[in-house]
């Protein structure tokens, strides 16, 4: 009986510990990451797409508000997380959302926690509404209209491909992100 050879037997085990061996973790634990994941994606693109850099001219969202902007891109970010999980990540939704409530100081205060519920269900409305029409100018519009807090958005070819081009990031570095974890039961 042949042997395999030594090469095969490496790229095997290789393939073994990059697809197989994720870390196993529960989900309080996986929205702990997440929240701080989305927190630093939410703080990181503020400079890019507002000009920052130097390019201030040029910046599709140079008009926004900063902490506006902030705010419209880490409700945007949950959303994304919420619709990579599905289902499996409701509970993982809840954490996130218990996080960033403790995280901004109104966990104890039941007004103002329902008032910001309130705000990111009806965000997650609009982002679901415009992503099942498979219509994702519509969602590009809707992203950088809330983000502006337009009443209504215009188009803007290049600022909309700007915005889609970073959507497609954001959902890629957490699909990513979500690939190194087994969720399990607490």
């Amino acid at each position: 009986m042949m042997e395999t050879p030594y090469f095969l037997r490496c790229f095997y085990l290789y393939n073994m510990a990059l697809f197989n061996f994720k870390k196993k973790i529960n989900k309080k634990d996986l929205s702990q990451l997440l929240y701080s994941q989305a927190k630093q994606l939410s703080l990181g693109e503020y400079s890019d797409l507002r000009g920052k850099g130097g390019n201030f001219e040029t910046a599709p969202l140079r008009e926004s508000d900063e902490e506006i902007f902030i705010h419209e891109r880490l409700v945007l970010i949950f959303w994304i997380v919420d619709l990579i999980l599905q289902e499996k990540g409701r509970g993982i939704m809840a954490y996130i959302h218990e996080t960033y409530f403790k995280d901004i100081g109104i966990l104890d205060n039941n007004d103002e926690s329902k008032k910001e519920m309130d705000f990111i269900i009806n965000r997650y409305r609009e982002y679901y509404d415009a992503y099942k029409d498979s219509d994702y100018l519509w969602l590009r519009g809707i992203i950088n209209k809330n983000i502006l807090r337009e009443k209504s958005f215009h188009l803007n070819a290049r600022d909309d491909y700007l915005t889609a081009m970073d959507f497609s990031t954001l959902v890629r570095v957490i699909s990513d992100f979500l690939k190194k974890y087994n969720i399990v039961e607490d």
